[in-house]
């Protein structure tokens, strides 16, 4: 459901070469607007940024199945198809999409994201609310803003409205808050090798900040997704 923001890139190389974990923003919540994926909630490619405006900002790309791609192959071992169940404080939890990839400032992020869809028009089990999807958000963000001070990443939010009501929690609203996590690529390297433990990685640290002792997840990724 995420569609890529537009943004105005600034071709700047210096501004890759900035610290990947320092914050250079006065919060870790950053505009949606000034983020742009590079792959989708699949790992695809999404064509947004073409190989030549990477190369001028300093960034390297690779290539897949002979085309060119945003991410070079180091870079693509940490996104995949696979979802991961990250803890919220409430003891409640939410599913991120581990395919996705952005730029922020002329720079790569990881961007696992956290899609929590609502609809008032129907009451049954397992449909949340606009109102429960809003409380659920804010404890989503309040996790990702623990994340970002360990990760030194940033995260941004979206609401997507499907129907011709923007009013507050309308009877007829139904669409998806998300959550995009940006994480620097320096850290999940410093962390992990494969995909399978960087979403070990990943997932286990929501559970840590909640828990006093480390959650090991039931299942990793399946092996296909392992790159």
């Amino acid at each position: 459901m995420i569609a890529a923001a537009a943004m105005t890139l600034n071709a700047d190389p210096t501004v890759a070469d900035q610290a990947t974990n320092q914050h250079h923003y006065d919060s870790a919540e950053v505009s949606a607007k000034s983020v742009i994926f590079l792959t989708d909630i699949n790992g695809t490619n999404t064509d947004q940024v073409p190989v030549d405006m990477l190369k001028r900002m300093g960034l390297d790309a690779g290539i897949e199945d002979g085309e060119w791609f945003p991410l070079t192959a180091e870079e693509h071992t940490y996104v995949g198809r696979e979802t991961i169940t990250l803890a919220l404080g409430s003891g409640e939890h939410v599913q991120a999409h581990m395919g996705y990839s952005a730029l922020l400032d002329n720079r790569k992020y990881l961007a696992p994201t956290i899609e929590i869809p609502f609809d008032n028009r129907f009451t049954h089990q397992g449909t949340r609310s606009y109102l429960n999807a809003r409380e659920c958000l804010k404890q989503s963000q309040a996790l990702l803003e623990q994340v970002c001070r360990i990760t030194g990443g940033y995260f941004a939010t979206t609401q997507i409205r499907l129907d011709d009501s923007n009013r507050f929690n309308d009877r007829r609203a139904h669409g998806c808050f998300s959550c995009t996590l940006l994480i620097p690529l320096a850290y999940a390297k410093a962390h992990a090798v494969t995909f399978v433990s960087w979403t070990r990685h990943l997932a286990s640290l929501s559970y840590r900040l909640h828990t006093a002792e480390q959650w090991v997840p039931a299942a990793a990724a399946t092996p296909d997704n392992t790159h």
